[in-house]
């Protein structure tokens, strides 16, 4: 039986507890604030901890990071070095060296999965697969929406557009960061970023904003043999390919849940979208668009 963890006990923590909960593999919880762990635990019959190391000398099988992701990295090279299986929440980390930290912490047995719960998405599994190893491609991706307020540690780029870098990089390959531009907070945080990056035969341009209060998730793309254009809220796509229009209607799976059980799977041996490479690839074009409007990734 497969014992799952999860370290952090804010929303998205609780997320994860639920849906581990569901698949029978939660086992514990632990949070920096005991009480709040507590209260997750008991909600679903489990230990909560009040300390880290609790967990890592524990026979739990992997752990869910659900926390701020300015403590990725410190805690992430804790769980590797203990021979874990982990899935961290995105992004990987706040900038490449705190990335490249966690890379260097893993070893040929580690595991480690990335959580873009995207990738379980059929609209994005669908423009995906409509775009990937095509010629004379080009793709726009938005993700438009309110702030989180829950997100205080990083900006629109770390939080919201590198969804769709890890989208981009996985349709183009690797990317270059051909513009970027932005507008800013009165604290100096990116709230509104566009950029155009440049990959194997094509380019992706960009949107993601916290700036308004109108909500928009979706991909438009088009190659030399195909057109597609998917919503990733109402999880419905639309592809013409070879003058054939492939139309898929959205569903109400958990996607949450898909990414947990993809994990336990992982554990045992199975594939996970996204790893360490792909996290890193992530993280460099990232990096870059923060560099190029000014934004410190420190």
């Amino acid at each position: 039986m497969t014992k799952i963890g999860v370290i952090g006990a804010g929303m998205w923590g609780s997320n994860h507890a639920n849906a581990l909960s569901n698949l029978k593999a939660l086992c514990c919880i632990y949070d920096v604030d005991f009480s709040r762990a507590k209260t997750i635990a008991d909600r679903y019959g489990v230990r909560a901890l009040q300390d880290l190391d609790e967990m890592l000398r524990s026979d739990v099988n992997g752990i869910v990071l659900a926390t701020p992701a300015s403590t990725h990295s410190q805690i992430a090279v804790k769980i590797l070095k203990a021979g874990k299986g982990l899935l961290i929440e995105k992004p990987l980390a706040v900038n490449l060296e705190q990335a490249l930290a966690i890379k260097n912490a893993m070893n040929s047995e580690s595991r480690l999965a990335i959580g873009y719960e995207e990738r379980f998405n059929p609209a994005v599994i669908s423009l995906i697969d409509c775009l990937e190893r095509k010629d004379a491609k080009s793709v726009a991706l938005y993700r438009v929406g309110r702030r989180p307020e829950r997100i205080r540690d990083v900006g629109v780029v770390l939080d919201t557009m590198i969804h769709d870098i890890n989208i981009a990089n996985r349709i183009f390959g690797q990317l270059t960061v051909l513009s970027a531009w932005s507008e800013k907070d009165e604290g100096g945080r990116e709230v509104f970023v566009t950029s155009t990056l440049e990959g194997s035969g094509g380019t992706a341009h960009l949107v993601a904003s916290w700036a308004s209060r109108e909500r928009l998730r979706m991909g438009i793309g088009v190659c030399s043999d195909a057109v597609v254009s998917s919503n990733f809220i109402s999880r419905e796509s639309s592809c013409t390919m070879g003058g054939k229009k492939i139309t898929k209607g959205g569903n109400e799976d958990d996607l949450l849940k898909d990414e947990d059980q993809a994990f336990i799977k992982y554990l045992g041996g199975g594939k996970f979208p996204a790893g360490i490479d792909e996290g890193l690839a992530d993280m460099k074009v990232a990096t870059e668009i923060l560099d190029r409007i000014g934004v410190s990734s420190k």
